[in-house]
């Protein structure tokens, strides 16, 4: 688990596909996703976002990136995307977080 985990924050920057991850940890993605949701509660998926979304916050705190950078530079395909993630995980959109 140590492994995933250390690989999931020095990766969440891009896109991670969960065969990449399932190798780290020497699973199939079937058994690697059945693994993963046993031991956390939540998917992969939900897991690096909520990983992506905590260093999007950290970056905001800081106020040097607009928001559309911050949501590239944290792993997002789309700003549309990571304003819905950002909002369902902490409750305020990007913009209201900040101030």
């Amino acid at each position: 688990m140590n492994d995933i985990l250390q690989f999931s924050l020095t990766q969440s920057f891009r896109k991670v596909k969960i065969k990449e991850v399932a190798d780290v940890a020497n699973l199939s993605t079937e058994a690697f996703c059945r693994y993963f949701k046993l031991r956390t509660g939540k998917t992969y998926t939900n897991f690096l976002n909520e990983v992506r979304v905590s260093n999007a916050c950290k970056m905001l705190i800081e106020k040097e990136k607009s928001i559309q950078e911050i949501c590239f530079e944290t792993g997002f395909a789309n700003l549309s995307h990571f304003n819905r993630t950002f909002k369902k995980i902490t409750r305020k959109t990007p913009t209201r977080y900040v101030t």
